[in-house]
């Protein structure tokens, strides 16, 4: 059978668990997903961040009502619409307060495990505090990245950006999260990497392989509840 792929998010949020809290995890997640996403906003990431390009050439930043219009044309359902543009414009805000000089680069997406590729970063860099610094945007109100997850987002980074690239291997990596508790406005949360607290790829490797094998056996036991019933009665 066909094996559906885990939402970076979740990924991150279960693959770090214990076998029992793994297979409690997967057992109650919802492979079907929700009935909109975030994509429509994080088309528009490259936009806001603006960087030049490796030629060193850059074009005037889109004005923020521009993005949201770009937004709103990629957006099918209202409440799509109305959080995707809450989440640019707060993105747009934060990046042009807290960063500058951002420069293109194109990270690939990181094949790891046996069937795992995820992606945990955006494609370009930006200065903060005079360091450069690759962002990865989880956008859920709640539900999203835990403390251990961040810990396995970063060591993602790490491996497939600064170990990979030299150029990089003193950037700061940064995860933003788009936060709202009950009765408050919705905020932006910045977590820089904790270098004492990264993962080691055989880790990640041995994380995913086991989280899709459960995941895996968890679909099967799916498959097997809801197949096809023998027909009763005498023919």
């Amino acid at each position: 059978m066909k094996l559906r792929r885990l939402p970076e998010t979740d990924l991150a949020r279960i693959a770090p668990l214990s076998v029992a809290d793994k297979h409690a995890q997967l057992r109650a997640f919802n492979s079907g997903g929700g009935s909109w996403s975030y994509a429509p906003a994080r088309e528009q990431n490259f936009n806001i961040a603006n960087p030049k390009n490796p030629m060193g050439l850059q074009s005037p930043r889109p004005s923020l009502e521009k993005i949201k219009a770009l937004v709103a044309r990629s957006c099918s359902r209202e409440e799509q619409e109305d959080s995707c543009v809450e989440v640019v414009e707060l993105f747009f805000n934060w990046f042009t307060q807290n960063a500058s000089d951002a420069i293109e680069r194109h990270i690939p997406s990181m094949g790891i495990g046996t069937l795992g590729v995820v992606r945990y970063w955006e494609n370009f860099a930006a200065m903060i505090d005079g360091r450069p610094c690759f962002f990865f945007l989880d956008y859920r109100r709640n539900g999203g990245l835990t403390s251990r997850a961040r810990r396995f987002a970063f060591s993602m980074m790490n491996e497939q950006i600064r170990r990979s690239d030299p150029d990089f291997s003193d950037a700061n990596l940064m995860i933003l999260q788009f936060t709202q508790k009950k009765g408050e406005a919705r905020i932006v949360k910045n977590y820089s990497v904790d270098e004492g607290e990264l993962y080691s790829l055989s880790d990640l490797n041995e994380m995913i392989d086991e989280t899709y094998k459960i995941w895996q056996d968890v679909l099967m036991d799916r498959r097997d509840d809801t197949g096809p019933k023998r027909a009763g009665g005498l023919l």
